[in-house]
C-alpha cells in the first residue's frame, strides 16, 4: 500500500459506479513554495458527469473521501487548522464533464499534505522538497474484488508541478521546467511500483 491511499481508496469506490469510464479521471496539483515556508496550491480535477454526479450523492455524515464540492473544501480547511480555501470553480464541459479548479493557500508544506492526505515534507536547511508515493511494506493479497477494482482505475492521470522558492536543480523523476519540477503518473505506476517510492525535489 502507498501513503496516498485516501485518494487511491476514492478512486476505487468511484469505479463501482463509473468503470469504464475511470479514463476520463484527471487529478492535477500544483504547488508554490515561497521563500517564508508558506505555500500555496492550485487543484484541478477532471470528471465524468457519472463521476461528478456520483460525488455529489454522498450526504453530510458520510461525505465522499475525495473533497468535490465547495462546502466539502471548506469542512476540510476547518479540520486541517493552516491551510484556507481562497477560490473554487467550476467549468462545465459540453459533454456534460466538469473540471473543479480550487485555489489553496497553507501555512507549510506539511499543513497542505494533511489536508490533501498526502505525506510531503519540506527541508529547509537542505533544500528538498520530498512527496512520498510508495513504500515498500507488503500488504495482504488483493482480492478478487480488490483485483478488479484496480483494473478499472489503472489509466487515471495523476500530475503534480511544484516550484521552489528557487529554479529547482535536480529531481529523482519527472523532468524539470525553468522553474517547475514536473511528475506524472497513472494509477497503474503507483499498482506496478515503476515510480519510486517518494518525489524529491532540490534546489
Amino acid at each position: 500500500m502507498f501513503p496516498m491511499r485516501r485518494l487511491f481508496i476514492s478512486f476505487l469506490t468511484l469505479a463501482f459506479i463509473v468503470t469504464s469510464l475511470t479514463s476520463c479521471f484527471d487529478f492535477q496539483t500544483e504547488i508554490r513554495l515561497k521563500r517564508n515556508g508558506s505555500v500555496t496550491a492550485q487543484l484541478r480535477y477532471t470528471l465524468t458527469e457519472e463521476a461528478a454526479q456520483f460525488g455529489r450523492g454522498f450526504g453530510a455524515d458520510e461525505p465522499w473521501m475525495l473533497p468535490l464540492t465547495e462546502k466539502d473544501f471548506l469542512q476540510q480547511s476547518i479540520q486541517v487548522p493552516g491551510t484556507r480555501v481562497e477560490k473554487y470553480r467550476v467549468i462545465q464541459g459540453e459533454d456534460g464533464s466538469e473540471t473543479i479548479q480550487i485555489r489553496l493557500e497553507a501555512d507549510s508544506i506539511e499543513s497542505l499534505g494533511q489536508f490533501l492526505g498526502m505525506d510531503m515534507v519540506y527541508d529547509a536547511q537542505e533544500k528538498t522538497f520530498e512527496l512520498l508515493l510508495n513504500d515498500s511494506e507488503e500488504g495482504n493479497p488483493a482480492s478478487v474484488e480488490e483485483e478488479w477494482m484496480e483494473t478499472l482505475v489503472r489509466d487515471i492521470q495523476i500530475g503534480f508541478r511544484f516550484r521552489p522558492p528557487s529554479a529547482p536543480v535536480s529531481v529523482n523523476g519527472g523532468t524539470l521546467d525553468g522553474p517547475w519540477a514536473e511528475l506524472n503518473f497513472t494509477i497503474g505506476d503507483l499498482l506496478d511500483e515503476s515510480v519510486s517510492e517518494s518525489w524529491v525535489v532540490s534546489w
